[in-house]
């Protein structure tokens, strides 16, 4: 399933699209939203704060919280590498992209404020993803507890992944494949990761019409395209008590979004086993018209929205690339917005156009790498068409 990834690991470590801070070659950024867990909220901070591993950064989205959060969220005001985020409540996925947002590490990851990091855990899956660069994204095995944050004693949770001499440890499968990830509807990934910053614009937003099944729809993408490692290492506590997304699973109709996710990664997976029927684009011209077959259009910015206009009627509703091939400071923001998809070579230009289109802008060069700009146009029509500009 993952016989494509090396060919694109440049593009992961070293186009302009992962930028790395000057002094700061593998900061870690920390998503943490939370919504009524005042509760657990601060030992969830504190197992990301105690991390062993030194260059961190902590974004905590509170997601329009009722319970009085703010008397917690006080006493870590003042830490430099924590910053905090208010909003009305808008759910979990669209908490999850506004944090991301201001994310400035090469690793991202998230947790839950009821959740626990172990001290070692961003040192260890750092580690394998720098040993491992083969690999987008790694997971790791956990611990489950009970409310009090004891050990679960309950052999109904996750009975198949058990381990043999402590049930409240999970052992997760090894490998992720299409039978037993895709295929099974079993999101056994679970709550310790980490994926690369490169990977993460690649595949773009969480989705907002998958609350409760947002992570394994973004796994289920994240898997069409690159590799996911495993650590066999338990480094994670996870949480079991009434109040969980999952223990309210039917009440909050998530059975029937993880069922939609489960059908929109098949027909991407259709579409996508499509494209790869013909052989990789060799050149820009052919990636260009293989596009276009796909109602697909791909457009120099200096040939002018006009132009591209005038020719519409060609087309049904064409989803547009656009081409910077002028100086940052000739673009229109307003004309350049009328893309669906944005790619530029120059990283100045990149810095200066992602704040505001986000994950909609790439920096790589479509005449060396006219296979990613078809992989991801085709991609990124699907997301369009199936979810909605930005998929939130």
């Amino acid at each position: 399933m993952h016989n494509r990834v090396n060919h694109q690991q440049n593009w992961i470590d070293k186009d302009g699209i992962v930028s790395l801070a000057p002094g700061r070659p593998a900061l870690v950024s920390v998503v943490l939203p939370v919504y009524n867990q005042a509760q657990y909220l601060g030992h969830a901070i504190d197992g990301v704060l105690d991390q062993s591993y030194p260059d961190l950064e902590l974004i905590i989205v509170n997601d329009g919280s009722t319970d009085g959060i703010e008397h917690v969220l006080d006493r870590y005001r003042h830490i430099p590498n924590v910053s905090i985020i208010n909003q009305a409540n808008q759910k979990l996925p669209r908490a999850l992209n506004n944090g991301f947002v201001h994310a400035k590490g090469e690793f991202y990851s998230w947790t839950s404020a009821d959740n626990i990091m172990l001290p070692n855990q961003v040192e260890r899956l750092v580690r394998y993803l720098q040993d491992h660069p083969d690999a987008a994204m790694v997971y790791s095995d956990y611990q489950a507890i009970d409310d009090a944050g004891d050990p679960l004693n309950d052999p109904t949770f996750r009975p198949h992944n058990l381990d043999g001499s402590d049930r409240s440890i999970i052992r997760l499968p090894h490998g992720v494949t299409e039978s037993n990830f895709h295929d099974s509807g079993d999101n056994f990934i679970g709550a310790s990761f980490m994926y690369r910053r490169g990977a993460a614009w690649f595949i773009g937003d969480y989705s907002a019409d998958t609350f409760g099944g947002e992570d394994y729809d973004y796994w289920l993408r994240m898997s069409n395209f690159f590799a996911i490692g495993h650590l066999p290492e338990v480094l994670y506590k996870y949480r079991v008590h009434g109040n969980t997304l999952n223990a309210r699973a039917a009440e909050l109709k998530i059975f029937k979004r993880v069922r939609k996710v489960l059908q929109r990664d098949a027909a991407l997976r259709a579409c996508l086993q499509d494209y790869r029927k013909s052989p990789p684009p060799q050149n820009l011209d052919e990636a260009v018209s293989r596009l276009r077959a796909r109602e697909i259009l791909v457009y120099d910015y200096s040939r002018g929205y006009g132009r591209l206009e005038a020719r519409r009627s060609l087309w049904r509703k064409p989803f547009r690339v656009c081409s910077i091939d002028v100086p940052a400071d000739a673009v229109d923001e307003k004309e350049l917005g009328l893309a669906d998809m944005i790619v530029t070579k120059d990283p100045g230009c990149f810095a200066k156009f992602s704040p505001r289109f986000q994950t909609n802008i790439f920096c790589f060069d479509i005449e060396r790498q006219p296979e990613l700009l078809a992989r991801l146009a085709v991609y990124r029509e699907f997301m369009l068409r199936n979810v909605g500009s930005r998929h939130r």
